[in-house]
């Protein structure tokens, strides 16, 4: 009899030490772990590592968490999502009051490799491919080999406009000292590797791509090049010219 005594007493006891971590008030807040819960529903797990778990039992099945907006005007609901946050992946989700907007991002984080996901409602729907990778600060679209790019796009871009810094510019071919090739180089020059000096050869290119700054560089060099050509040309013509005017004022005396 005094043993059942003692195990009730115990088990009460027990039973009160457990309730004290955990409240629920009239209010409607919920508190687990904690006496004074500040939202609908606040858990406290203190010192312990693991969080929330849920769990189904079907077969094939997996658990939904759910977030909805009690609003005619934003989300009504997102489900399921599929959602993991612990020690080693970082993730939330953020809304705009009054703004209809929701964003939600997951990075997760394994061997070097991220993969975001991003769900908007400014006017698109992005889900993360993949294909889609940010490895080291390099950014990957429809490719996770960045190589030493910080883009790397499989596919083709469309842009309104694309701007290039360039730390220097081919105006060095109007300084004195710049030695222009003469047309007999030039033209050795071609006949022997079949591209113009400065420019990268087919195979080059073929085999290392084009550097769209490096390659504005070469245009302008060349274009700049033949301007040279042009004016110098030119002054061949009007000597030319000349020389043509006194033969005739020469043939026209004899007559």
């Amino acid at each position: 009899m005094k043993f059942i005594v003692l195990f009730s007493a115990m088990t009460c006891m027990a039973a009160l030490s457990f309730a004290q971590t955990n409240t629920f008030p009239p209010n409607g807040a919920m508190g687990l772990g904690t006496l004074t819960p500040t939202t609908k529903l606040t858990i406290d797990a203190g010192g312990i590592r693991d969080g929330i778990l849920i769990m189904g039992d079907a077969v094939g099945a997996y658990s939904d968490v759910q977030f909805k907006v009690k609003s005619t005007n934003g989300f009504a609901t997102y489900t399921p999502v599929q959602w993991n946050i612990s020690h080693r992946n970082d993730g939330f989700f953020s809304g705009t009051a009054g703004s209809s907007t929701l964003e939600f991002y997951s990075i997760l984080q394994g061997t070097g490799y991220l993969a975001p996901l991003v769900f908007k409602n400014t006017g698109d729907v992005l889900l993360a491919s993949p294909r889609n990778t940010i490895k080291s600060g390099n950014v990957g679209i429809g490719t996770v080999n960045t190589s030493l790019y910080k883009l790397a796009v499989e596919g083709t871009i469309g842009a309104r406009k694309v701007v290039v810094t360039q730390a220097s510019w081919a105006d060095y071919v109007f300084e004195k000292d710049y030695r222009l090739p003469t047309m007999q180089e030039l033209e050795q020059f071609i006949s022997k590797h079949k591209h113009l000096p400065g420019v990268p050869s087919a195979e080059e290119i073929e085999q290392n791509g084009i550097d769209l700054g490096d390659m504005q560089k070469i245009h302008m060099e060349k274009i700049e090049e033949l301007t040279l050509y042009m004016i110098a040309l030119k002054k061949e013509n009007e000597l030319l010219k000349k020389k043509l005017e006194k033969i005739e004022q020469m043939l026209e005396g004899k007559q």
